[in-house]
């Protein structure tokens, strides 16, 4: 309160100074004195006109940054909505194209299974869902239920070392084993060094062992060389799903083979 009184000080005296001058502006003697008190009355007057001046651009400063907050929270709600949308159509056709029974699930957590690397999933055994079954999206294989309650699974993921996965080499037909290596990283174990296997070829599911049906696709080979034994390869792939970014996925209630 004293503050603002002493910044009040110079404004009134100011002001009172102004007054006077116009009262006594008819007043010969006084005349002569108008001029210097004016700028008297100017430079007293001008922290205060400055201090309204920064007050006002603050003001406009906060409005306009607030303006710049409620536009690019809008182009970002915009731009999720599109991306979302663009998504669902994706889970859509993937659905209608698809020669499976599948089941749309969203994912709701991570599983808590020690020794697993999984997720959780919003349905289960009141919609079908059992263990075993495949666990896919439209880009490929994510994993396979192994746990189930009424209402909710656990899906046990691709990029699990415990998990293995029956598949073969697209171009070459040479068929073996999945497993993880490492962030990221898949190997096929047990081709043969006589198979003509190239980078870049897909990897799909065999359909050997009954969990996985054929021909989902695991992910596409990045290197390829002799295993120390010296009679097979060392096939190694990248998923084509990004197991970190899996949101929707759709759970395989009937193999069509």
């Amino acid at each position: 309160m004293l503050g603002a009184l002493k910044r009040s000080v110079p404004w009134l005296i100011t002001s009172t100074i102004s007054l006077l001058l116009i009262l006594w502006s008819r007043d010969q003697q006084v005349a002569p004195l108008q001029g210097p008190v004016s700028d008297l009355v100017a430079i007293g007057a001008y922290p205060v006109s400055a201090s309204i001046k920064v007050t006002a651009l603050w003001s406009e400063n906060r409005r306009l940054r607030r303006q710049l907050l409620e536009k690019t929270l809008q182009e970002s709600e915009a731009l999720e909505l599109v991306q979302q949308n663009e998504r669902l159509r994706q889970l859509l056709d993937f659905r209608e194209r698809s020669s499976f029974n599948l089941i749309p699930a969203e994912v709701i957590g991570y599983s808590s299974d020690e020794g697993v690397r999984g997720l959780l999933i919003d349905r289960g055994s009141e919609s079908g869902i059992a263990p075993n079954q495949a666990v896919v999206t439209p880009d490929g294989l994510v994993g396979r239920v192994f746990r189930v309650h009424s209402g909710s699974a656990a899906v046990q993921l691709l990029n699990d070392p415990n998990l293995g996965v029956a598949a073969k080499l697209v171009s070459a037909q040479e068929s073996g084993i999945i497993h993880a290596t490492g962030p990221g990283k898949l190997k096929l174990d047990g081709v043969p060094v006589s198979a003509t296997a190239v980078i870049g070829d897909s990897v799909v599911t065999s359909g050997q062992g009954g969990v996985f049906p054929p021909g989902i696709l695991i992910g596409f080979t990045t290197k390829v060389y002799p295993s120390m034994e010296g009679w097979l390869l060392t096939v190694e792939l990248k998923p084509s799903v990004d197991l970190r970014r899996v949101e929707e996925v759709f759970v395989v209630r009937s193999n069509p083979y």
